[in-house]
């Protein structure tokens, strides 16, 4: 197992401990985006630390593209979710 990896693990499991749902959602995500790279394809196989490390920057770019879209959006919704809420 790669070293990266690993340290990823460890700190999920230490977030876990300390009750830390932030970190430990995000850590998941991170390690679930890992996994389902490695056994993409037809053969399974483990990625190595620069691969992990293309993963997290892939992963990391989606949630802020979402994140640069979220507040369009709710700003949107708003003015309907207001009226709907006023009947």
């Amino acid at each position: 197992m790669s070293t990266l990896k690993e340290q990823l693990r460890d700190d999920l499991t230490a977030a876990m401990k300390s009750r830390d749902e932030l970190v430990k959602s995000t850590l998941r995500m991170t390690l679930t985006a890992v996994h389902n790279v490695e056994v993409a394809g037809t053969q399974a196989r483990e990625l190595d630390d620069a691969e992990i490390l293309q993963v997290i920057t892939k992963e990391a770019k989606k949630r802020a593209e979402s994140a640069d879209v979220q507040p369009a959006r709710s700003s949107a919704i708003s003015p309907v979710s207001s009226a709907m809420a006023s009947r």
